[in-house]
């Protein structure tokens, strides 16, 4: 009956030695999992992500501020120059034949409230995004609170 199997002590040492293999691949993959969960708390940290490309986010906002103010100063200038005598006569002498040729069609309809109330929302948002923006690229000069230790019950108190 004994004849044939291996004794123990032999079966002992592919044993151990697949414990120390196990074991290495172990510590290997803790390494491994140590530096995904490093990365993930990296990429989700939206503040950090901010702090790092803070500079990038400024340009980002200052190019977008430049293309609103554009547009912006686009629109005043054309309503200066349309405002200049010639073009208003121009403007008038054609709305004069427009009304000869087509009377149905001289008034234009008003803006409706939803309009206006999307227009005055966006302004708002505008707003406030403009506000945080600049609050968050230029650090208030606020000195930090003070913490003070109270004589009541070993609270910590805020001054």
């Amino acid at each position: 009956m004994g004849e044939g199997t291996n004794p123990v002590s032999v079966a002992a040492a592919p044993a151990a030695e697949f414990e120390r293999e196990v074991q290495l691949v172990r510590e290997n993959l803790t390494g491994i999992v140590k530096e995904l969960d490093y990365r993930r708390q990296e990429l989700l940290d939206w503040r950090g992500q901010l702090r790092r490309h803070r500079l990038a986010l400024g340009m980002a906002a200052t190019a977008i501020f430049l293309v609103i103010g554009g547009v912006v100063v686009a629109g005043v200038v054309r309503k200066r120059r349309r405002q200049r005598p010639i073009p208003m006569a121009r403007r008038l002498s054609e709305a004069l034949r427009w009304i000869l040729v087509e009377p149905e069609n001289v008034a234009r309809p008003q803006l409706g409230i939803g309009n206006k109330a999307l227009a005055s929302a966006a302004c708002g948002g505008a707003a406030i995004l403009g506000k945080s923006l600049t609050q968050w690229f230029l650090p208030s000069r606020r000195q930090p609170r003070k913490m003070l230790a109270s004589s009541q019950h070993g609270r910590i108190g805020v001054q």
